[in-house]
């Protein structure tokens, strides 16, 4: 633990050296024209105004590399850095700091509050796609100082693809969150966490977000020592206050709170099993806006004989990494229409260690759905010379719920229930994913799986349709242990009776 904190308080100061040179372009030198790509994203905490933006390639042992490129997050958050293209290859560490006249909006109080210059907070990315848009927030600094943990656990680690994706991963997990890089509000448990997270440095009373980051760096250094319960009692205290002010995410707050209070295991070094290949990818693909096309991939979850479980997934599009998930799908976008891509995933578990990938599978998208063509001059509409085709998908189900209720000794039913997706024409029904895997469909927002065993964790998700065959994203995967009746515990301070 004392090498980890070392190494942390080394890493904050070198990363400060590079502000020296912030004034000069961004690291580059000379008159030589170089060619640029654009990274770009937001930083989240509430929204974060007038921030300082850097981008820096990341160093083999997890310390800030070459400065690329900066900037100033935007008003509403957003952030646009040009970088050398020739550079802009990951391993790459996004860091959003404060400065003068910095703010983030408080999800609690609904104020903007001093974003200041000893407050930052880093993003750390396996993967870069020009396409994409990576966010930075609390989460993504908790999973930056997880790739120094596990830089400091395992001494002959690197801070490559495969550390980084399952210190991304392992984040997300204590949080229920899919993809911690992607936008917050695609993800209702990561917008609800972050609320949590506002609410415990409110509760702090601390003037910076610093106290508050410091407790939960800590508490995910060894989720076995002290300082975890007392992240557990703090988030548990701010949850209570979520859940009165916001009735309507209560039972996402909750599942939260289930899964601080079961976290997932340390990582065990030492075990180099590699995961079972991840076997049914399968793709659907569709128009996502009038000039651009969406492809979601579904697979079934991996398994593994090794002491790690498996902890996530990491998504490959004609051979490049674009995105690693803690969720069994995953949705591309945008796409370019009438293409063909070709996909394969890769599964790690909580160490790193790798599967062999998937078979590939190929995949090509539909013809741009904007149909607007010019005739003699005068721009004219070719959909009225067709027959109406409905090509438009519904949106994602979203507020997914889950609440298991025993049936005996050994069985549980799950009800779920969401709120409803819309559609263009409209939305026909629904279909329910148990761990990947579609256990049926419904017309209403509703469904209840009959048969399940108590005391084994199970993952939904569902996925909406229209009459013309259309699928939605799928919806954000929620996570549910049934337990067995007649327990009669307490549990985080409420009360599980059993039913007689």
């Amino acid at each position: 633990m004392h090498t980890f904190i070392k190494r942390t308080a080394a890493l904050a100061l070198l990363a400060c050296l590079p502000l020296l040179f912030a004034a000069c372009g961004g690291g580059g030198g000379g008159d030589a024209a170089v060619e640029t790509t654009t990274i770009s994203g937001e930083a989240i905490k509430g929204p974060i105004k007038g921030a300082l933006v850097q981008v820096f390639k990341l160093n083999s042992d997890g310390t800030t590399g070459e400065l690329l490129g900066n900037g100033t997050t935007a008003t509403d958050a957003s952030y646009s850095i040009q970088i050398p293209k020739a550079k802009a290859v990951a391993p790459l560490l996004v860091k959003v700091t404060g400065q003068t006249g910095a703010a983030y909006t408080s999800e609690s109080t609904g104020s903007d509050v001093p974003f200041g210059a000893v407050e930052s907070f880093s993003a750390a990315l396996d993967a870069f796609d020009t396409s994409k848009k990576y966010i930075v927030s609390p989460l993504t600094e908790a999973a930056y100082q997880q790739v120094q943990k596990f830089l400091t656990d395992s001494p002959t680690s690197k801070a490559d693809q495969r550390i980084i994706s399952a210190a991304n991963a392992r984040i997300a997990m204590l949080f229920n969150v899919s993809d911690i890089l992607a936008d917050p509000a695609s993800d209702p448990s990561y917008s609800a966490t972050l609320k949590l997270i506002d609410q415990m440095i409110v509760d702090s009373g601390a003037a910076t977000t610093i106290q508050t980051m410091s407790m939960i760096n800590q508490a995910f250094a060894d989720v076995t020592q002290p300082a975890y319960q007392i992240y557990r009692t703090a988030l548990t205290a701010a949850a209570t206050k979520v859940s009165l002010r916001e009735p309507a995410i209560a039972s996402i707050v909750n599942a939260i709170l289930a899964t601080a209070a079961n976290p997932p295991a340390e990582p065990v070094w030492s075990d180099t099993t590699a995961p079972h290949a991840v076997t049914d990818l399968k793709a659907v693909a569709g128009a996502d806006t009038a000039t651009t096309s969406v492809v979601t991939l579904t697979w079934n979850p991996a398994t593994t004989t090794g002491k790690n479980p498996v902890t996530g997934y990491s998504v490959y599009r004609d051979g490049t990494l674009i995105a690693s998930v803690a969720t069994t799908s995953y949705t591309d976008k945008p796409l370019v229409p009438s293409t063909t891509y070709n996909y394969y995933v890769i599964a790690f578990d909580a160490a790193g260690n790798r599967s062999v990938a998937s078979a590939e599978i190929t995949v090509t998208t539909p013809v741009s759905p904007n149909l607007s063509v010019t005739v003699g001059g005068q721009l004219t509409s070719d959909v009225l010379a067709l027959e109406a085709k409905d090509i438009f998908k519904p949106t994602a189900p979203t507020n997914l719920v889950a609440a298991p209720v025993a049936l005996d000794a050994t069985n549980s039913s799950v009800k779920l229930t969401w709120s409803a997706a819309s559609d263009d024409v409209g939305v026909t029904g629904y279909n329910v994913y148990r761990n990947g895997t579609k256990i049926g469909s419904a017309t209403v927002p509703s469904y209840t799986d009959p048969s399940v065993k108590s005391g084994v964790a199970y993952s939904y998700t569902v996925v909406a349709f229209d009459a013309a065959g259309n699928l939605s994203d799928t919806s954000t995967a929620i996570s549910v242990t049934p337990v067995s009746p007649n327990l009669d515990i307490t549990i985080d301070g409420q009360i599980n009776t059993s039913s007689n």
